[in-house]
């Protein structure tokens, strides 16, 4: 089975119970009790849990500034969805070895390569950078992988 072909799979599964997530319930008495009821239930997920415990849809505006601007540099014209979508996005459209396509794959790895170092930057040491910031970051590390190659 091909990497990317597996990726899709993993992201289109729909997991109805999570053994990890029940473990730690368990370990936990005081989230057990938040989903008592639910556990038994073919509406599980982990994903049902984190919007539950976030207060409803977790989004990321930030992180999505920051890649409709990459993908406006890159000349995609698309609106971004969200998390599952893009990575079946790129799933499906980063393939190939011509030029075009080379500098989308590596304008997504940068932008993920960004976006988690910006959340470290954000949850351990307390620094905020802007979406030009970044976004300019991102363009750096492209251009310089892409002109020595």
């Amino acid at each position: 089975m091909s990497r990317s072909l597996s990726i899709a799979i993993f992201v289109e599964s729909d997991f109805t119970e999570s053994w990890t997530i029940r473990k730690l319930l368990k370990l936990r008495g005081e989230a057990a009790t938040l989903f008592q009821g639910s556990l038994k239930s073919s509406s599980f997920t982990a994903s049902r849990i984190w919007k539950e415990l976030r207060g409803g849809e977790s989004k990321c505006v930030f992180s999505k500034h920051v890649w409709e601007a990459i993908l406006d540099m890159v000349g995609v014209a698309k609106a971004v969805g969200s998390w599952k979508d893009e990575v079946l996005w790129a799933v499906r459209n980063l393939r190939g070895k011509k030029p075009k396509t080379i500098l989308r794959r590596l304008s997504w790895i940068a932008y993920i390569y960004n976006i988690w170092t910006e959340r470290n930057f954000r949850q351990f040491r307390n620094q905020h950078n802007n979406i030009d910031t970044i976004v300019k970051g991102i363009c750096d590390i492209v251009l310089n992988r892409f002109m020595h190659k």
